[in-house]
């Protein structure tokens, strides 16, 4: 920070003594900002479009996210390298003018600063009421007091908002003033409010401001004037109730017909529209930490800055008035305390402020910190007393005081030009970016910084190409001083980017090159060499260019090649590059040179031509070493590429030729082939076919494709061309071109017949064609000459050549020409095609297709049915058996040579008996047992498992007989268990397992049988789980089950016991024990625990070992007990609620009205009270009434002729099922009566449920796991086969006995013990409840009339008398 002594005015353009503020003060060029017209005040259009400042083009959206996102990208301040290594971005100084008369009105009694607010002029409050007014110059232009000069009336200036004319000053005490700031100073309005304001500010109009106080409450302040009177009206716009207002900024720019502002609650942030209508228009909660923290606010143009703690985010201002999703930032790691400011120096640097009174500058759009300032010094002036309402008894949320000692909203001000305000207890303080001129001058000293803050500057937009040029001299001067020091390779990199960055290539070859010496000057072209290759660089200046080239000619020639193809041809030395690409065969560059420079594409070609045929002449007499034969290929290969893009009429290095110069170079290259020596040879065409024939005949067919060969001209041209390949290849015999080179030449022929009908073609050059076709099985090119008539399909000798090479597909085509079906069916079934079956359907169900034809396809069906079968068996299958109608017995007997085939085909028809549309397939039992027979002989005992448990198209016997035959132990114990007999089945596996066991055990050799034993091992796992599954999932008898769980107990155990006797050696120990381990397991759930235990415990085979081999089994039961203990709970839990809900319902149904919808009844139109004396009146539950005659009459009614059983109705409308809600009514006698019976019965069921729940509470569950317990069972709610739980609404009726004129009696039966309801219903609709209590003594009622329409409760009221 500049000193008041020692501040220097040479080295700053700010001074302490003026500080200008205003825009004729900065210098514009120093800080990029855009020239306006005096006479000309920007408007929002001007501001949307300037590129210098944040672009607020709200109609796109804006990504914050690294280095990707920013307002604008070519205002990016750290895209390329990083600005503080330039050193310091900002300056900081004390503005002694305006700190001097701060101190003085301290000294007056003035008080201290409190609150700055900045404008054209500069004002600032004091902790008395005062407040100042400065201008640029640092004058004092206003002192503003309190009226009648009572501080005490006012309190300090907790807030300040400044336009060019008018103050707003906010006090401690609640009174805000309004001063005229033009003239003398002159105070316009007074508003007393009753709390301390903390926030006041200025909207766009200058009749209308915004506010805040400590109540957290946000009000809307418009000023009026009428009758010349002034006048301030406020409304309050956020209730301090809902959420504390702390932190509200009216944003000044947008549609002028509106009028938007931000607020911000300690936990949301809203956006709100004041005009032209009040609206909130977003709102967002903060997330993450929700301790009390300040918000931050700042506005730059149309972008919305929002900080929390020490988290950012950025939104903005659509054009439509719409706010933005949050997008955060991430910010630098060292803010590790509260942000409490936040100040826009420019759209490119943010001056953040945190609690700690560290500034952090920050560039938003990469989210890097650029520079921190310690502000320390400052000695910030804080909002802590306005928070904490000191001057009104402090009565505030503690929330607000909490921070209140971080609140700094008005301690800081910006202005433009990149200035920063800042309030301190001593004195006002500026932080300012400094100009490029400014850091330059810092760096200046040190060249390669300087020349990297150039480039960052040119970057930035700055206009720095002569002060670079100037940098860059200088730099280059030093290098030719006797002492100086050759410099780095990093240096001259630096500085060849810079020149080139900034525009100055001229200074880069004229002033700089000569001053470097050698070692330099190879760095700079290595520099330039990269520049030019990623053709950022095209011209190179011919001096330096000759260095370049040849200092790579020297180091490698391939780069090179690279350069000189990307440069400027209009800037290159032709001859001697010329001359330099034939002596390096840099074929690339003599083609870009002779086609960019010369404009000529034929030279090269002719000359590249000439000497392949020298190349291949040698080649041929075996004179070429490894190099020449490497120069030769790579020769050849240029050329070849080089023909095909003259002939394609595209260019060699990229796009294509105008049209008019591709067609004069394609006939110049035409003609540069076709060309003959003295002796008449074509020797430039037989040089390249000798060199690649294939390749070469590639080219020739892509020029064939052009458009102007399609012309008669042209296709004449292309058969001379063809007829002297022929004569070339085919009929010279002084060229010597081996048999491949004319097999090339014969597929070059056959394309070009299919893709041109016209060519002509001697007929013996027609068979060697076809010939190679065949042999090399081209069977697509005979494919495409038999379709387009080229080959005749009546050939008889070709046919029988094509049936000797089997391409089957080329028959297919011939025999489809010919109508022969039945020969195009053996085209599909000798390489087994699937498609065979589509095309046997296709015969059978096209219209076009004769019978003849049909019954040949399908005699060749039953002729091949072999093939036909392993093609496919599902669908051969269904082609035979479903759709050509044959018997399976009658295929299995015609297939009988061949077993195996039988066994697939029989697997076909199995599995199209399972598809759901083939269930009506009928399989006779000898083909199953047959299929049984054939799945032992060919496949696995295995596979049969499978069958049997996959399918049911068997008789059991049948196949238990079978697999008896052939041991089949595991198929015939399924098979008992699939019949029914699951003791029987269970017990051969038993058997079987034993038996395996004994085999393993009886093994003696053991070197031998070890394979063996693991194989048998297998086998048992096999059994013992499919033993296991049996008896987990089939129901039997308990004493049935535990011989069973405890035989395969014992077999398992089995050969422990062998082993510890000595007899035999087992070696399957490990698994074994794991696998009764399982079993154990496996039998918790079906056998009592302590039986198994009690199995353990006795068995002789665990009475030799310890307790750690039963301790996982012991403690597992007792986890399943404890488990089963908490699902028990849990059920009696959910069953008691279930319960419980269900009553509920039923009683709220009971007491639920029902409101007929019309009057009349739907079957004989009459009013539903006109009835007889001994009918009733239905109403159901959907609101239809009828007379209960009439629903007999029709048939809605069911009567069952029992006097117990009630009636059941129907709705006739409804037309489905719906308990009526009434009941045919009786004498009050017998309604009584009946309650009695229904509520012992509703009793009983009470005491039964009452019962369930002691015998779950006295239930010992012990028992279920460690023994039976012997008890009675006693008669109650498992005995009761009477007991039914009623889920339904009883139905009730209207009576026909009428009270009144016009009243209809309700009878309701409810659940309650002792009461009756008995309710009448008016024609009116209106529902009178009447209780009945029935006692000893007689009973008593009281009326109580209710009005109810559908479910609505409307009101009652009481009547002592009886109705």
């Amino acid at each position: 920070m500049a000193d008041d002594d020692n501040f220097s005015v040479s080295t700053l353009d700010i001074s302490e003594d003026t500080f200008d503020i205003t825009e004729d003060g900065i210098n514009d060029d120093d800080f990029g900002i855009p020239h306006l017209n005096d006479t000309e005040t920007p408007s929002i259009d001007n501001i949307l479009a300037d590129e210098d400042i944040l672009p607020p083009d709200i109609a796109q959206d804006i990504t914050w996210k690294g280095s990707t996102g920013s307002l604008d990208p070519s205002l990016n301040i750290s895209n390329v390298e990083d600005p503080a290594e330039f050193g310091s971005m900002v300056r900081h100084l004390r503005l002694k003018g305006i700190s001097g008369n701060i101190e003085a009105a301290e000294g007056r009694g003035g008080g201290l600063p409190s609150a700055l607010a900045v404008n054209t002029l500069v004002a600032i409050g004091t902790t008395h009421g005062l407040v100042m007014l400065f201008d640029a110059r640092q004058i004092l232009r206003l002192y503003l007091t309190p009226p009648n000069d009572t501080n005490e009336e006012v309190g300090a200036v907790s807030c300040l908002s400044l336009t060019e004319s008018r103050l707003l000053v906010g006090h401690d005490l609640g009174t805000i003033h309004m001063w005229d700031i033009t003239g003398q100073g002159r105070l316009l309005r007074t508003h007393r409010h009753l709390q301390p304001i903390l926030h006041v500010r200025f909207t766009r109009l200058s009749t209308m401001a915004v506010m805040s106080d400590t109540t957290g409450s946000a009000y809307a302040l418009s000023f009026h004037r009428p009758l010349g009177v002034r006048t301030t009206r406020s409304r309050c716009l956020f209730s301090g109730s809902r959420g504390e207002a702390v932190a509200i900024e009216p944003l000044l720019v947008g549609p002028s017909n509106k009028i938007l502002f931000a607020l911000a609650s300690f936990s949301k942030l809203f956006f709100i529209q004041l005009k032209p209508t009040f609206k909130t228009i977003y709102v967002r909660a903060w997330a993450g930490d929700k301790r009390p923290a300040l918000p931050v606010l700042a506005w730059h143009e149309t972008f919305l800055l929002v900080a929390r703690d020490t988290r950012i985010w950025i939104t903005a201002v659509t054009a439509q008035g719409k706010m933005r999703p949050l997008q955060q930032i991430s910010t630098p790691t060292r803010i590790r305390h509260d942000i409490s400011s936040v100040v826009w120096l420019s759209a490119r640097a943010l001056a953040i402020i945190d609690s700690n009174e560290m500034l952090h500058l920050l560039d938003p759009a990469s989210e890097r910190r650029l520079e921190s300032l310690d502000l320390n010094i400052v000695r910030c002036v804080t909002s802590a007393a306005s928070f904490k309402a000191l001057a009104t008894g402090g009565q505030v949320s503690p929330a607000l005081e909490s921070v209140s000692s971080k609140a700094r909203y008005y301690t800081f001000g910006s202005k433009s030009g990149g200035q920063m305000l800042a309030l301190g207890l001593k004195g006002l303080h500026v932080i300012a970016l400094r100009s490029w001129r400014e850091r330059l001058a810092m760096v200046r000293s040190q060249p390669k910084k300087a020349m990297r803050l150039l480039r960052w500057l040119h970057e930035t937009g700055e206009l720095v190409s002569d002060t670079a040029a100037e940098i860059v001299v200088e730099w280059a001067n030093g290098l030719s001083l006797p002492d100086a020091q050759p410099p780095s390779d990093e240096e001259t990199r630096v500085c060849v980017e810079t020149c080139l960055i900034v525009g100055k290539s001229d200074v880069l070859y004229n002033d700089v090159y000569d001053y470097l010496p050698m070692q330099s000057r190879r760095s700079m072209l290595a520099a330039l060499e990269m520049w030019i290759i990623s053709s950022e660089l095209t011209y190179v200046a011919p001096r330096v260019l000759s260095d370049m080239v040849s200092h790579l000619a020297e180091v490698d020639p391939d780069r090179l090649e690279t350069v000189i193809t990307r440069l400027d041809p209009n800037g290159l030395d032709v001859d001697g590059l010329v001359r330099l690409s034939w002596s390096l065969e840099l074929y690339n560059a003599l083609i870009y040179i002779y086609n960019r420079a010369l404009q000529d594409y034929i030279s090269p070609a002719r000359e590249m031509l000439s000497r392949l045929v020298k190349l291949v002449k040698e080649n041929a007499s075996k004179n070429l070493n490894n190099s020449s034969q490497e120069s030769h290929r790579v020769l050849g290969n240029k050329l070849l590429v080089y023909l095909s893009c003259c002939l394609a009429g595209r260019d060699f290095t990229y796009g294509n030729m105008p049209s008019d110069v591709a067609l004069s170079v394609r006939k110049a290259i035409f003609q540069l082939l076709l060309g003959c020596d003295q002796y008449g040879r074509y020797t430039n065409m037989a040089t390249l076919l000798h060199f690649e024939t294939c390749d070469f005949l590639n080219v020739l067919s892509i020029a064939f494709e052009e458009p102007q060969f399609k012309s008669v001209e042209g296709q004449r041209v292309r058969q001379a061309i063809i007829n002297i390949l022929i004569d070339l290849i085919m009929n010279s015999s002084t060229e010597g071109f081996s048999a491949d080179q004319q097999g090339s030449l014969l597929m070059f022929l056959a394309q070009q017949l299919t893709r041109c009908g016209n060519l002509t073609l001697p007929d013996h050059l027609t068979h060697e064609v076809v010939s190679h076709l065949v042999k090399g099985k081209h069977e697509n090119l005979l494919i495409e000459m038999f379709v387009s008539g080229i080959l005749s399909c009546e050939d008889n000798q070709l046919e029988a050549i094509l049936i000797k090479s089997r391409m089957y597909s080329v028959l297919e085509i011939i025999y489809e020409k010919r109508g022969l079906p039945h020969l195009t069916l053996r085209c599909y079934l000798e390489p087994r095609r699937p498609a065979l079956f589509r095309f046997v359907r296709n015969i059978l169900y096209q219209r076009d297709c004769t019978e003849e034809q049909r019954r040949l396809v399908i005699s060749e069906v039953r002729r091949n049915l072999a093939a036909v079968v392993y093609t496919d068996q599902v669908k051969a299958a269904q082609l035979l058996v479903a759709e050509l109608e044959i018997s399976p017995s009658e295929i299995v007997s015609e297939l009988r040579s061949d077993s195996l085939l039988q066994l697939e085909f029989l697997t076909g028809v199995i599995e199209l008996k399972a598809s759901p549309k083939n269930r009506e397939l009928v399989i006779e039992n000898p083909l199953i047992d047959l299929y049984v027979r054939l799945l032992y002989k060919h496949r696995t005992p295995e596979d049969i498992f499978k069958f049997l448990k996959k399918s049911d198209v068997y008789s059991i016997t049948a196949i238990i007989n079978i697999c008896q035959e052939y041991h089949l132990d595991k198929c015939i114990a399924y098979l008992h268990i699939k019949s029914g007999n699951v003791v029987g089945g269970c017990r051969l596996l038993v058997k079987a397992i034993d038996a395996k066991f004994r085999l393993l055990l009886n093994t003696e050799a053991e070197s031998e049988q070890s394979c063996k034993e693991d194989v048998q091992f297998e086998d048992v796992l096999d059994f013992v789980n499919l033993l296991v599954q049996t008896l987990q999932k089939q129901q039997m008898l308990v004493d049935d089950a535990e011989a069973l769980w405890f035989s395969l107990l014992d077999s398992l155990v089995m050969p422990f016991k062998a082993s510890s006797s000595g007899e035999h050696v087992f070696h399957h120990e490990v698994a074994l024990k794991e696998l009764i381990f399982n079993l154990l397991n496996s039998m918790i759930g079906h056998i009592s625990l302590p039986k198994i235990l009690t199995k353990i415990i006795e068995e002789p085979a665990y009475g030799t070992g310890s307790f750690g081999e039963v301790k996982e089994l012991i403690f597992g039961m007792l986890a399943t007990c404890n488990y089963e203990e908490t699902l028990l709970a849990l059920t009696n839990k959910i069953i008691t609620h279930d319960v419980h809900w269900n009553f509920d319902k039923l009683r709220r149904t009971y007491r639920r009205g029902i409101r007929p919808i019309q009057t009349i009844c739907q079957l004989c139109t009459k009013n539903i009270s006109s009835v007889a004396m001994d009918d009733t009146v239905a109403v159901f539950s959907c609101g239809h009434a009828f007379h209960g005659s009439c629903l007999r009459q029709f048939g809605y009614v069911i009567e069952t002729g029992d006097q117990d059983v009630e009636p059941q109705y129907f709705c006739s409308i409804c037309r489905h099922d719906r308990d009526p809600m009434l009941t045919p009514s009786i004498s009050l006698e017998a309604v009584a009566e009946q309650f009695r019976q229904r509520s012992t019965s509703y009793i009983q069921r009470t005491t039964n449920v009452q019962q369930i729940r002691k015998a779950q509470r006295r239930q010992n569950n012990k028992s279920l796991y460690f023994g039976n317990v012997a008890s009675t069972p006693s008669s109650g709610f498992f005995e009761s086969e009477s007991f039914q739980l009623c889920l339904k609404p009883r139905k009730i009726t209207y009576s026909s006995k009428s009270v009144n004129n016009n009243r209809l009696k309700l009878s309701l039966t409810n659940r309650k013990h002792s009461t009756l309801h008995y309710i009448c219903v008016d024609n009116k609709y209106a529902i009178r409840y009447c209780t009945f209590a029935l006692t000893t003594g007689g009973m008593r009622w009281q009326w109580i009339s209710v009005l109810i329409l559908r479910d609505s409760f409307l009101g009652c009221y009481y009547s002592s008398q009886p109705h």
